[in-house]
C-alpha cells in the first residue's frame, strides 16, 4: 500500500509503497474509550536518501492530501 510521508529534512511530501513496521503496532485505549495506535514505521526517503521513522499518527493518508495516486 502506498502512503504519504513528510521528509523531516526538506519538508516535502513523498509517496512510498516500500515501508516497514519497525515496532509492533498496538492499539491502546483509555478508560473513556479514546483509542490510538503506537509503534514505528520505517521508510527509506527518496528525497534525502536517509532512513526515517514515523509514529503512526505522522503517516499521512494520500486521500487527505487531495491527490489521486
Amino acid at each position: 500500500m502506498e502512503v504519504a510521508f513528510v521528509c523531516p529534512e526538506c519538508g516535502e511530501v513523498f509517496y512510498h509503497h516500500s515501508w516497514t513496521i519497525e515496532e509492533r503496532l498496538q492499539v491502546e485505549e483509555t478508560e473513556r474509550g479514546a483509542r490510538w495506535v503506537r509503534g514505528l514505521v520505517r521508510v527509506d526517503c527518496p528525497l534525502c536518501g536517509k532512513v526515517h521513522r514515523y509514529t503512526p499518527d505522522a503517516v499521512l493518508c494520500p486521500c487527505a492530501l487531495g491527490q489521486k495516486r
